[in-house]
């Protein structure tokens, strides 16, 4: 089983911004593999799904990004969930827009939520480049900017994953 939370803000006036990225992704994540029903659990918007005979609990926290962190540990108390089997996914002001990039374990990347060392080392975070605000993006604008098509989003897998992540299909291909 592997817990994917994807981190944002909750309330409308968030919906579908750059802060909410995470969000967007796991429900895109939910539609493809075609998870209908969300519950309210631990403090997130919780729905379950099978990818390639894979268990998958897709998490929505309902907290603020950087108190996401509760409700994620909350859910891998729950699920019995290890953190080498938690993805979690947000966006990131320092990689290029359009660009995803993949760390296991280490710092917060400047969020009090997301994995690194308070959730394990052995978490994934999957980050997805956006600009500030005050620089052309495919994002445009501050919390009132809906995501609209842009870049193609381009993989850099961050070079210091360890080998053996590189090469487990489970985790790979960020």
């Amino acid at each position: 089983m592997f817990l994917i939370a994807g981190l944002g803000n909750p309330g409308e006036e968030y919906a579908h911004t750059r802060h909410n990225a995470g969000f967007d992704t796991v429900d895109k994540i939910a539609e493809q593999i075609g998870v209908r029903y969300w519950k309210s659990q631990g403090g997130a918007l919780v729905g379950k799904g099978t990818y390639r005979g894979e268990e998958l609990v897709l998490a929505k926290p309902q907290s603020y990004m950087n108190t996401s962190g509760g409700p994620v540990k909350s859910l891998m108390s729950t699920y019995k969930v290890a953190p080498d089997h938690l993805i979690v996914i947000h966006d990131e002001l320092d990689i290029d827009p359009g660009t995803i990039r993949c760390k296991f374990g280490g710092g917060h990347a400047g969020h009090n939520g997301p994995g690194g060392k308070r959730l394990g080392e052995d978490a994934a975070e999957v980050q997805l480049g956006a600009a500030p605000a005050d620089q052309p993006t495919a994002f445009q604008g501050e919390r009132d900017a809906r995501l609209r098509p842009g870049p193609p989003f381009r993989p850099a897998c961050s070079t210091d994953a360890p080998p053996d992540r590189e090469r487990d299909p489970t985790r790979s291909g960020c």
